[in-house]
């Protein structure tokens, strides 16, 4: 019988836990709250703890140095009891029939809870998401959303509105989490540059902004004297005329060191650029290179890249779908190719707009015009045959 160890790693670990499966292998494991939350509470000796009927429950962890998702359901047939040491017993009789039971080490810890199942995620890779019921309206600031960005933590979200022309701040208590988004009343008019701004772009460090625009066709530049501070945005008095590529541009996106820009619109192609000077617009030229995305769907609105160029991510609102290609060289659109993967959003918004991933590439975050709410995605867990972990209270659990 085989035996391996692992750490898990995370910053915000409030126990230890040993944990053990009646499987082929046994696996010793150093176990931790991953994720504290303000539905968590002390165990107590003495008390029952039932899982309520279908609850699901999903965490991100590490195993064995590899990044893992865990998943788990219960039939509401199971549950622990705390004895009077403060040890833990816990038994769950998973799907394969097989038993496994975890005995916690402390008294006074998060709930705990035991996964039937992990697997090997794989970011970056659309066809594995699916809407994980989280969203955010915004009709009280706009109603004709056309893009989305975040900041490189994931704890700011700016939306543009064609109508408005106007790009709106909002401040997110969970990173990654559209849902915790509250309005910062922070808000930049650009109307002054162009009557139907769609597109938008952060550069990496939130000390730039790039709009594009459907009224003069063109890319525009902005300075933000406090990074991520819309409130602090002005204009630079550069732009760059896209209308020899695209007269009906949606959306605009550079390589992270800023050598590269990148635009789509309804012309069902996406344009590639070089800009002599970084981040600066006004030193762009035409690549003379282009990929056209008509094979796949009509009306394309963005256009998105993984950080290291060898994926590209097109939105389109003809049938509310992304679809994923694979660049043999990276930042090379010439080299683009369809992966036959997709992702069809429609059962959430029925006029896709803008889509953003978070840095990792397992959530994903898109907008329309057509609901007034940002969604979002992640990927979701399927089972395999090890047995894995533990992690802070969900809603769903009762005290008995």
């Amino acid at each position: 019988m085989a035996i391996r160890n692992a750490n898990l790693g995370g910053t915000d670990w409030t126990s230890e836990a040993l944990l053990s499966q009646d499987l082929n292998d046994t696996f010793n494991a150093v176990l931790g709250v991953v994720e504290t939350k303000s539905t968590d509470f002390d165990a107590y000796p003495g008390k029952h703890y039932v899982i309520e009927d279908n609850l699901t429950a999903t965490i991100k962890a590490e195993n064995f140095g590899v990044g893992s998702f865990v998943k788990f359901t219960n039939t509401g047939t199971d549950g622990f009891t705390i004895s009077g040491d403060g040890n833990v017993k816990f038994v769950y009789s998973n799907s394969f029939g097989r038993s496994i039971s975890i005995s916690y080490l402390l008294a006074h810890v998060n709930l705990i809870y035991i996964g039937n199942g992990l697997t090997s995620p794989s970011p970056w890779d659309v066809s594995t998401f699916s809407y994980d019921n989280k969203s955010f309206d915004f009709s009280s600031q706009a109603t004709n959303v056309n893009s989305i960005s975040f900041n490189s933590d994931g704890t700011k979200m700016y939306l543009i509105d064609v109508d408005t022309d106007s790009v709106y701040q909002y401040s997110l208590s969970t990173a990654w989490d559209a849902s915790t988004a509250t309005y910062d009343n922070k808000s930049f008019d650009v109307s002054g540059q162009d009557g139907a701004m769609a597109g938008m772009y952060f550069k990496p460090d939130g000390t730039k902004m790039y709009l594009i625009g459907q009224s003069n066709d063109k890319v525009y530049q902005y300075s933000l004297s406090t990074a991520w501070d819309i409130s602090t945005a002005s204009y630079d008095n550069v732009s760059f005329d896209i209308s020899g590529q695209d007269t009906d541009p949606q959306g605009v996106f550079f390589k992270d060191d800023g050598t590269k820009m990148y635009i789509v619109g309804w012309s069902n192609k996406v344009h590639q650029y070089s800009l002599s000077t970084a981040w600066d617009i006004s030193t762009a030229s035409y690549d003379n290179i282009n990929f056209s995305v008509s094979d796949q769907d009509g009306y394309p609105c963005e256009v998105y890249f993984k950080p290291d160029g060898t994926k590209m991510y097109v939105i389109t609102s003809n049938n509310n779908y992304i679809y994923q290609y694979s660049l043999s060289t990276a930042w090379d659109i010439s080299t683009a190719s369809y992966d036959n993967k997709s992702l069809d959003v429609s059962g959430q918004e029925t006029a896709a707009r803008g889509l953003f991933f978070n840095t990792e590439g397992d959530l994903l975050h898109i907008v329309g015009s057509g609901s007034d709410k940002v969604f979002r995605y992640n990927i979701p867990i399927t089972k395999s045959d090890d047995v894995f972990v533990l992690t802070s209270k969900p809603d769903g659990v009762t005290i008995s």
